[in-house]
């Protein structure tokens, strides 16, 4: 019976919680014994935490009877005027005796009592004298109750305390997988076991672990990134970062408006990076990337602006923006782009700095609205029904139904604080913009007087006089 609550505990993983709760681990401190006591403390504020699994590494060979363990008031409850433990333990080591995996279980499903504090002791032997060495905890899941006493479907994975990069573990209970020091055959194999089994891994991170080359890690998720200590760790060829020097870099980086949409998890270095894209015509268009571009190398077959600022002129607003010529175009920031030629064109450039994808937004103010421009990366289909607007023909304009979307590496402006626009214009380098600013600071007060000339500010209809016209109200 403890072999299968192990077994499925360590397979629940499709229902992620998001509660707040983590484990921590003492140092090991040695007993008159000889021994080495080890606490486990469980934070788990306002959750009831039924069940526990963890694997404990230290940094030598040690023994461990799985009955030479201690289980504190957390763990305990009065039965007929003496204290009982609520709780059971499993476990086995995982590696050539450096691992135990552990397994805290109540037959009767009770909780851990409290919220803060050590649940247990474990009593480790063999690790000879003066060892108060770190320890790691990793592959942390728990299961919680309901507010009935039920286990609820939905797991919950702390972050794994790495205190040690040098000894031999693994993470990969989480979104991300961790890898730690040199890998046994033993651990590589059930490492992979959980890559292809688990649906929501987004990242394997090798970089820690420098003497092992890993071949091909069979990950469920195609779009998981890897990251390798050195190039070649493993022969996977997509989304794939490695070390060079204190960088992390990738060979090639491709970003096609027409494939699915790259989000990047991190900063690198892009030893090349291509950017595909359909300019269906010449004139100005959305551009955000996640990367700094040269500007100078885009010159010759393209021009690009900034968004500059909001101005509006007899009840027409324009987006006032200049070109820029020199510099370099920096990451997740919304930009103009006008291509020399149209149809399907690549933009191409060596050791370019790429940085984490994020949607990041600039606000512009004009009278008493918001105008702001957010960067999007994935396709956007709800522009009419957020009342979005976008680049179309040259002009920022409003989705007019349904069936407009924004293409993937653009950015939209949504209006907050004033009424809506139908459509904005253009403006780029122009000299008109100064004349909208000067027809902005010039406007004065409407002034209102009565036919007896009297200053008033008009409520009842009738005719009056504002800035010397006769007006009827």
């Amino acid at each position: 019976m403890k072999k299968i609550l192990f077994l499925i505990l360590s397979l629940l993983g499709t229902l992620q919680s998001s509660a707040q709760c983590s484990l921590s681990v003492s140092t090991p401190v040695e007993d008159i014994t000889g021994d080495w006591l080890v606490d486990i403390s469980l934070h788990n504020p306002g959750v009831k935490i039924t069940t526990i699994q963890f694997d404990l590494t230290v940094s030598s060979d040690f023994s461990f009877d799985p009955d030479n363990y201690n289980f504190a008031a957390r763990a305990k409850k009065l039965v007929g005027g003496k204290l009982m433990d609520t709780h059971s333990i499993y476990a086995h080591p995982i590696t050539n005796g450096g691992t135990i995996r552990v397994l805290v279980y109540s037959m009767d499903t009770e909780a851990i009592q409290g919220e803060d504090g050590v649940f247990m002791t474990i009593r480790l032997t063999g690790l000879g004298s003066a060892h108060a060495a770190p320890c790691n905890l990793t592959n942390v899941v728990l299961a919680q109750l309901d507010d009935e006493g039920r286990i609820k479907d939905e797991v919950i994975y702390p972050q794994a305390v790495i205190n040690d990069y040098s000894m031999p573990c693994y993470d990969v209970m989480d979104d991300d997988a961790v890898v730690i020091g040199a890998m046994n055959e033993t651990q590589l194999n059930e490492m992979q076991t959980c890559f292809i089994t688990n649906p929501s891994l987004k990242l394997v991170n090798l970089t820690h672990c420098t003497n092992a080359e890993m071949g091909s890690l069979p990950i469920l998720n195609d779009e998981a990134w890897i990251y390798c200590a050195f190039k070649g760790q493993v022969d996977n060829t997509e989304r794939v970062l490695y070390m060079e020097g204190d960088k992390l870099v990738k060979d090639e980086l491709v970003l096609d408006e027409s494939a699915d949409v790259c989000l990047l998890p991190i900063d690198f270095v892009a030893k090349e990076f291509l950017y595909k894209r359909n300019f269906k015509n010449d004139k100005w268009q959305a551009l955000y990337l996640p990367v700094e571009l040269d500007v100078a190398k885009l010159l010759p077959n393209y021009a690009v602006a900034n968004v500059e600022s909001i101005k509006e002129k007899s009840g027409i607003f324009y987006v006032v923006a200049n070109s820029i010529t020199e510099g370099t175009l920096k990451p997740n920031t919304p930009y103009f782009i006008k291509a020399k030629n149209t149809g399907e064109q690549t933009i191409a450039q060596s050791g370019v700095n790429a940085s984490k994808s994020s949607e990041e937004s600039i606000s512009l103010y004009a009278g008493s609205s918001t105008f702001t421009f957010t960067g999007s990366y994935a396709l956007k289909t709800d522009m009419y029904a957020t009342g979005a607007y976008g680049m179309s023909d040259g002009g920022l304009k409003q989705a007019e139904n349904a069936s407009v979307s924004l293409g993937t590496y653009r950015w939209f402006m949504l209006i907050t604080g004033g009424a809506g626009v139908k459509e904005f214009r253009l403006l780029i380098d122009s000299e008109e913009a100064d004349g909208l600013s000067m027809v902005e600071s010039e406007k004065k007060e409407a002034v209102t007087f009565d036919l007896q000339g009297r200053r008033v500010s008009p409520r009842a209809h009738g005719v009056y006089i504002t800035n010397g016209k006769k007006v009827l109200r």
